[in-house]
């Protein structure tokens, strides 16, 4: 039987340019807006500064890639009943059939002010009213110290609780806060807001010859693909196994060898390359993270030395000479849980390293270097996707010493997955590629309507506008590249989050760029073979045009339908080959 026949083929599967201004500005400080002094006591003032705790992450429960959710939150606990209590009775305890205006008028300033101390605000339309009145809501109020976080079963615990991070004692008033879950439940949607119209999603990928494995991991845990175009061969990492592998162009395995804990990132030098180990998968505090030196011998590579050890979950790794020393210096992603923090490794010579937290908070997932004044000093930019969510740039004014600025900043509940840099109009100046789909921050999370690609193009002053956005459930990555070599960059997207039950095509498109950001959208029926976690592109095999790598991950949050996760479990690939015929030799 073919894979399109055991899965539905109706789809809701139209791209919609959206105008929205982003401005790099030096120094800007991020938090203006505070206009209530809140008796933060030192727990969560600690939290706040790191701008996810007490009243940061206010509605963000993990944000990790295939996290479990909040596992001690309990929708019967007292904080559920708190909101529930608060819709329906005065302060008081007594029913109340009519919120008055005058109520929710000051909720909705407390809510802003509330939530706008450590990231932007977030609209009551962005969840549902059960979502806020089930989840949203009782895990903010942990934030604020009215209900307790079971830290009892968190792998990390100790080092959240030397941090303060939760405050002990309440740091909002009872009134208030039940004037703020009514602001919520009387404004959210009953139902979560519909996807935006967008083209529709083709099955059928012209282009490109799909290839599965021979063999696959006993369960596939796939958290790295990378592929080494000059070897004509990719790497990839099993969570699983706890192994990293080499393969060939077919997929068939030359070398694998054990590692501490899952790959994630690797970056290529000569003989020898350099890998992130997250330590984790699931969200966690420990410092069990590493980034690793390996030595290639033949085929075959062992590890060297751990240029960095004891990090909170790091995502991703970039080496620069940052302090023009000569020396080349690196970047660590420390995505972590409640804890991380985003840091510059300097290289002081003879394999040490000191460490410079540019940025001490959870959430770093991707970054970049690149000279964006053009004044001969690197700068890096990073895309945080925890609590106070978006894109900033650190720009270097020399010495080692940076200054921040927001390029965007997005909403608690937004999702933020990835983010490149690419000259996608080619004027000469770098434009920014993102994806929004991270959906597993809640136990039963609804599809969002603003999960999507997004494309913000630079003005020529590091000034960004997003110019298109195309809506797509749970989108996880994306790659620009000519695929077809027609001149203009295509888009392949992943996501982790589709839509199972009306349109599973999301989880792999191919955007086909017809120039004037009009994309038509492709994808293939063996899509729904695999949960894909993550992709890379590049020239696997030699003829000059760029493949894909996808590979799968199926554990996670959120349901998924049985049709698929059984098909999985027993015969699921770990990964696809999508091999690139637009030259004709294949």
């Amino acid at each position: 039987m073919e894979i399109a026949a055991l899965y539905p083929k109706n789809s809701r599967c139209s791209a919609v340019p959206l105008d929205g201004e982003f401005s790099i500005r030096e120094n800007q400080a991020v938090l203006s807006n505070s206009m209530l002094t809140l008796p933060l006591s030192r727990a969560s003032w600690h939290f706040g500064r790191s701008l996810a705790g007490a009243l940061g992450s206010l509605f963000l429960l993990s944000g990790s890639t295939c996290g479990n959710g909040d596992q001690d939150l309990d929708v019967r606990s007292a904080a559920t009943n708190s909101v529930r209590t608060a819709a329906a009775t005065n302060s008081h305890g007594q029913p109340k059939a009519i919120i008055q205006p005058s109520e929710i008028e000051h909720g909705a300033t407390l809510a802003h002010v509330v939530c706008q101390s450590c990231h932007l605000f977030p609209e009551p339309d962005l969840l549902d009213k059960a979502t806020w009145e089930r989840e949203a809501l009782p895990f903010m109020s942990k934030w604020l110290g009215i209900s307790k976080m079971n830290l009892d079963l968190r792998p990390g615990r100790k080092y959240v609780e030397a941090a303060g991070v939760f405050p002990s004692l309440p740091i909002l008033a009872e009134r208030d806060w039940q004037a703020i879950c009514k602001y919520y439940l009387d404004a959210a949607p009953a139902t979560p807001l519909g996807q935006p119209p967008r083209p529709t999603i083709h099955l059928g990928l012209k282009g490109f010859k799909v290839t599965a494995p021979e063999y696959r991991f006993q369960v596939p845990l796939t958290t790295l693909v990378k592929i080494d175009p000059t070897r004509r061969q990719f790497f990839l990492g099993d969570a699983g196994t706890k192994t990293l592998n080499v393969l060939d162009p077919q997929g068939h395995m030359k070398f694998s060898s054990p590692v501490d804990s899952p790959p994630v990132s690797l970056v290529f030098k000569g003989n020898r390359f350099y890998a992130t180990l997250i330590g984790s998968v699931t969200p966690s505090d420990e410092p069990q993270g590493k980034v690793v030196d390996y030595r290639r011998a033949g085929e075959n590579f062992k590890a060297n030395l751990a240029l960095a050890d004891h990090l909170t979950r790091p995502t991703d790794t970039v080496f620069a000479d940052l302090n023009n020393d000569g020396k080349e210096d690196f970047i660590v992603c420390g995505f972590g849980n409640y804890l991380g923090r985003f840091s510059w490794f300097e290289n002081l010579g003879d394999d040490k390293y000191k460490e410079h937290v540019l940025l001490d908070r959870p959430g770093a997932i991707k970054a970049y270097v690149y000279d964006f004044n053009q004044d001969g000093l690197p700068d890096i930019i990073v895309m945080m996707a925890q609590a106070r969510e978006g894109i900033y740039l650190f720009m270097n004014k020399g010495n080692g010493q940076f200054g921040m600025a927001p390029v965007a900043e997005f909403h608690p509940a937004f999702g933020s997955t990835y983010f490149e840099l690419v000259d996608f109009n080619r004027d000469g100046f770098m434009d920014i590629l993102a994806t929004n789909g991270d959906n597993g921050d809640l136990y039963n999370s609804p599809l969002k309507s603003y999960h999507g690609v997004r494309l913000y193009l630079n003005d020529g002053k590091n000034n960004f506008h997003q110019a298109w956005f195309f809506p797509l459930n749970g989108a996880y990555k994306a790659m620009a590249a000519d695929f077809n070599k027609d001149g203009n960059l295509d888009i392949a997207v992943i996501s982790f989050y589709p839509d199972y039950d009306r349109c599973p095509e999301e989880s792999f498109v191919y955007l086909e760029n017809k120039g004037q950001l009009d994309f038509g959208a492709y994808s293939f029926a063996e899509c729904r073979e695999g949960r894909w976690l993550t992709m890379d592109v590049g020239d696997l095999d030699g003829d000059g045009y760029p493949d894909i790598v996808l590979g799968s991950f199926i554990r996670g949050s959120n349901k998924v339908p049985s049709a698929f996760s059984d098909r999985w479990e027993k015969m699921g690939p770990s990964f696809l080959i999508l091999r690139n015929t637009a030259g004709g030799k294949k």
